[in-house]
């Protein structure tokens, strides 16, 4: 290559040289204007806007710090250039975290309270050109009458939310799907949740399911309609599944332009309101049906004017078409059986000047036909003016007529058995006037004889079948003088006139005699009679000797006559509990258990044919019963058929003479 060419080529490289150095002159003036053009653009944000613009480098220290916002913090543009950030923000360790986070490589954004400032900050890492991280940009907006605005919109939510919170009244609004946007606190409540905020998003269908597209279908008709609907009545299944009745209103809810956005409702919980209706609804009712079931008439007389309403049932128990007597006075004196007008409006006076308790009175009326009736009229106060007095009387007639005529019946029917009681009392007081005379009449005589045959048996005058026949005599005389005592004591009884004389006696003593006595009807009949005294039985008491040794010889002469030969009869005395105990037990024939309530009763004979084997009136056992009570005591009995029998008395161990005279 010659030299000519390798300088024009030389040439032609230096004017390359020369146009890429012009080109670079250039670009470095366009990008020293965009620089220059940019810094102007972030001075006018930053001098303009109240922001704060700074970096810091990988150590924490500021390394730029502009900004128009820098003047509400107490600072000016480059001020804090060269100080430690984490120095600076030492007591906010929000701050610090964020900023830590930006020089760990995340972008971060938060809000930071200095004071009364608040400012709402972003933090990004700065990477060099070999991609580390060499500082944080930060950039900080002062939001402080933003978040002043929030604050007090908040407020004002707060407050409103207070205020439907407060309101006895449930309140809600739904968007146009018909889903909860908020309610107030009662709202909640009623669906079981525990705060407004949770009904949020919520729909009828999942709160109750049961009324969900009734409620849907109100809400659609007021949605396209724009027309609210006040005031109407519904019933609600609550989510436990109760039933609540409510009043509810709805209207359109509208926006700022005056559009439909969704539905605002109140309601108020009239529950017990409607129960309450109900309960009136049904106790009216049962009132109806209680005056028509009693034939009952009611009416309200008013006393300012003397003006009465009567119901139909009353016009028609006398007769008369429905309304035919309204307005009547409640006396319609007229109409009022004169011999009975003084009696009722005295009841009346008596009312109403506080003399008695309530009205009552019972009057003959004149039906529409023209007959009496008998009228019972009762009633109370209703209603008093403010000077408490009574100005409404109100009340029931019933009909008594058919009562008044079978008091009249009843009356006479009583005064007929009246004289029949007393003609009964009298037949009975001669009956017991005879039989006292005729046991008088009988005993004298008897005991004579008794006395005579002693004699006879005991002056060793008579051959052995004499002897014989004087003892069977004795033993008959004596029988039938003990039915004659028994006649005359169950009468005495029956009177009144058998009295019980304590004195001071031998029980022990007694049984013993007694034993004695009836031992001879034991061996004429071949049966053992045994008597058994115990030891605790004291030597003397205070008690009625003669009534105490009636009751033996009747239980043991009971005993001897239903007991077959080689039978064995037990009379035993003991004391237990302050009680005398006084036993008597044979082996003989029993008594049935269908038995048991009536031989206690006066003439009861268990063998009642007139073929019986065993003799006897049947008053025995029913005067041991009457002197057991007579005595404070008592008598009771154990038996079966075939196995004999046990009649157990029981008595006080000592009577108290006082008690007897």
């Amino acid at each position: 290559m010659s030299l000519v060419h390798e300088l024009d080529q030389v040439q032609v490289l230096r004017n390359r040289i020369a146009d890429l150095e012009a080109l670079l002159h250039d670009k470095e003036q366009e990008l020293n204007q965009e620089r220059q053009n940019s810094d102007r653009k972030i001075r006018t944000l930053t001098e303009n806007l109240p922001i704060v613009l700074y970096t810091i480098d990988t150590e924490g220290t500021v390394t730029l710090s502009e900004g128009k916002g820098l003047a509400k913090l107490g600072s000016t543009p480059g001020q804090s250039v060269g100080q430690n950030i984490f120095e600076m923000y030492k007591d906010h360790s929000e701050s610090q975290k964020w900023i830590r986070k930006a020089l760990a490589g995340e972008s971060v954004q938060s809000t930071m309270s200095l004071g009364s400032i608040h400012m709402q900050t972003w933090h990004s890492p700065i990477y060099d050109e070999a991609g580390t991280i060499s500082g944080v940009l930060g950039l900080a907006i002062d939001v402080t009458e933003q978040k002043q605005s929030e604050i007090q919109l908040q407020e004002s939510h707060n407050l409103l939310q207070l205020v439907l919170d407060t309101i006895p009244v449930r309140v809600f609004w739904k968007d146009l799907n018909s889903t909860y946007l908020g309610c107030n606190r009662l709202f909640a409540q009623d669906a079981n949740f525990a705060t407004s905020q949770k009904m949020v998003g919520m729909t009828d269908y999942l709160l109750y399911p049961d009324n969900a597209d009734a409620f849907r279908a109100d809400d659609v008709k007021i949605i396209t309609s724009g027309k609210s609907q006040l005031n109407f009545e519904e019933p609600q299944l609550t989510p436990d599944g109760k039933q609540m009745w409510l009043r509810t209103s709805k209207i359109p809810l509208r926006n700022i332009a005056g559009e439909i956005v969704g539905v605002l409702g109140t309601y108020d919980d009239i529950t017990e309101r409607k129960q309450s209706e109900i309960e009136l609804r049904e106790s009216k009712n049962r009132l109806e049906m209680a005056l028509d079931g009693a034939h009952l008439g009611s009416w309200d007389w008013d006393l300012n004017t003397n003006r009465t309403l009567f119901d139909a049932r009353y016009e028609k128990m006398l007769g008369f078409e429905a309304g035919e007597l309204a307005g009547e006075s409640p006396t319609h004196q007229s109409e009022i059986h004169p011999d009975d007008m003084p009696q009722m409006l005295a009841q009346v006076t008596a009312y109403v000047e506080g003399k008695s308790n309530d009205y009552s009175a019972e009057f003959r009326t004149k039906t529409k036909s023209g007959e009496w009736k008998w009228i019972s009229a009762k009633g109370q106060f209703v209603e008093r003016d403010a000077n408490s007095k009574p100005v409404r009387l109100a009340g029931v007639n019933q009909d008594i007529t058919a009562r008044k005529h079978a008091d009249e019946e009843r009356e006479t029917l009583l005064a007929n058995e009246r004289e029949a009681r007393r003609e009964a009392q009298e037949a009975l007081r001669m009956k017991d006037l005879f039989l006292a005379t005729m046991s008088h009449e009988l005993r004298t005589p008897l005991n004579a004889m008794i006395g005579f045959q002693h004699l006879m048996l005991f002056s060793q005058q008579l051959d052995a079948d004499n002897s014989h026949m004087a003892e069977r005599s004795i033993a008959n005389s004596q029988r039938l003088l003990n039915l004659i005592n028994n006649i005359l004591d169950i009468s005495r009884i029956a009177t009144g006139g058998l009295k019980i004389v304590p004195v001071t006696m031998s029980p022990r003593q007694l049984a013993q005699g007694i034993g004695t006595d009836l031992s001879f009807q034991a061996k004429e009949k071949g049966l053992n009679l045994n008597v058994e005294v115990a030891d605790n039985v004291p030597d003397s008491i205070t008690h009625d000797e003669e009534r105490i040794g009636q009751i033996m010889l009747n239980l043991v002469g009971n005993a001897l006559k239903f007991t077959e030969k080689l039978g064995t009869i037990t009379m035993r005395l003991r004391c237990t509990n302050e009680r005398l105990v006084i036993e008597v037990q044979d082996t003989g024939i029993g008594i049935p258990a269908s038995q048991k309530h009536v031989i206690f009763d006066d003439f009861v004979q268990l063998d009642n044919s007139s073929t019986r084997k065993h003799q006897g009136a049947g008053l025995g056992l029913a005067i041991v019963k009457r002197l057991a009570l007579l005595m404070q005591g008592s008598i009771t009995v154990e038996s079966e058929i075939g196995m004999g029998s046990t009649f157990v008395v029981t008595l006080p161990i000592n009577l108290n003479p006082e008690s007897y005279q």
